[in-house]
């Protein structure tokens, strides 16, 4: 079985509970003599969806349809992410009492705030690296330093003189504790500012049930928020890659929302949306009604997104093609013209720290 055939069979197994008709096609596929089951269990972690392969598994009862040893390390996957899950969330509160008690009620981003917010059937369903949460820019150097008083230290020195265009004060961890901490005062990067907005961030924010003083975002403004964290900031669209991660936290949400209606009001990235969304209906088999109304790029987007999936070297080769171009030809010709950028660049370039976060970043690359 092909890399992009593993990749489609992971994509009916994260829907099987609402497909049924699927069962059949999945049981084949798993009890196909061709099925790679490293490649299998590759794919799926490169993706960050180990943990909920082994749920939907259990799930639709097809446990009996997988070898033991993959079955167990999937088991073993998921048991190690809800023992980190269960800390995170203990250190949430322990954050977020903190805050509280200073008069800051935080409003909590991407994966804990899914987390929170009840989006998972049980919290192991989601990886998670950090903690992110934003609070009121007037309060966010002030919220910095109480956890800085409480034992957090910062990965980097805070330069003020950058705040401006800053979206989250430098990482801070705690000894001790299993995640980092960013504290934003926007939500995204501030060039996508126009498109998501902090003020309205505050104005749609949605307390949460419970005992936890605190907000997450609209379900509306997740969505917003996955698409341009995954696709824009971290340059999903550029390099015709979606994570099922993110395509799996966009199915839970088009069940609270209608995915079409919020990337159509995206006017400046609606075409961009639209690869994105083209991508999950495709993952997914889900077949839209009526003609279809893609536009060219999003068309592109999918040839490119398949082509990436067959073969790892197309992948590994554009990937590296563009950012090479991007970061020794593009980047140094835009800062002559730009003095703030051409300071950054100089500050990089004599930090010696950063040569090696720089080749990590061609590591991490799937």
């Amino acid at each position: 079985m092909s890399r992009i055939q593993t990749y489609y069979l992971i994509g009916n197994l994260l829907t099987a509970d609402s497909n049924p008709e699927r069962r059949e096609d999945i049981i084949k596929s798993l009890q196909s003599p061709t099925l790679n089951w490293p490649l299998f269990i590759a794919t799926g972690s490169n993706h960050l969806v180990l943990q909920t392969i082994y749920f939907k598994l259990q799930e639709q009862k097809l446990t009996e349809y997988v070898p033991s040893e993959v079955l167990a390390h999937l088991k073993n996957v998921s048991d190690l992410n809800e023992r980190r899950n269960t800390k995170i969330i203990q250190q949430v509160i322990s954050i977020n009492t903190l805050l509280v008690s200073h008069g800051i009620v935080p409003l909590y981003l991407k994966g804990v705030g899914n987390i929170i917010d009840g989006l998972y059937s049980n919290i192991a369903e989601r990886i998670m690296h950090d903690i992110d949460l934003l609070v009121p820019d007037e309060q966010w150097e002030t919220s910095a330093d109480i956890l800085i008083n409480n034992g957090y230290q910062e990965r980097k020195q805070y330069d003020m003189a950058t705040r401006t265009k800053t979206m989250h004060y430098p990482i801070l961890f705690r000894p001790g504790t299993i995640a980092s901490l960013e504290i934003h005062r926007l939500p995204v990067n501030y060039m996508y500012a126009d498109t998501l907005g902090v003020l309205e961030v505050w104005q749609d924010k949605k307390l949460v049930e419970g005992n936890l003083s605190c907000y997450v975002m609209s379900d509306r403004h997740k969505i917003i928020h996955s698409f341009i964290h995954a696709q824009l900031h971290h340059e999903g669209q550029l390099y015709a890659k979606v994570f099922l991660r993110i395509l799996y936290d966009l199915l839970l949400l088009s069940k609270r929302e209608d995915l079409e209606a919020v990337f159509t009001g995206m006017n400046k990235y609606h075409k961009q949306a639209a690869s994105c969304l083209s991508v999950m209906n495709k993952t997914f088999g889900i077949k839209k009604s009526g003609k279809s109304d893609l536009k060219s790029g999003s068309r592109v987007f999918l040839i490119r997104h398949d082509i990436n999936l067959r073969t790892w070297v197309v992948n590994r080769s554009t990937f590296l093609a563009i950012k090479i171009f991007r970061a020794y030809f593009k980047l140094p010709f835009r800062a002559i013209a730009d003095k703030e950028l051409r300071t950054s660049l100089i500050k990089r370039l004599l930090d010696r720290k950063w040569y090696a976060q720089h080749l990590n970043s061609y590591r991490r690359h799937v």
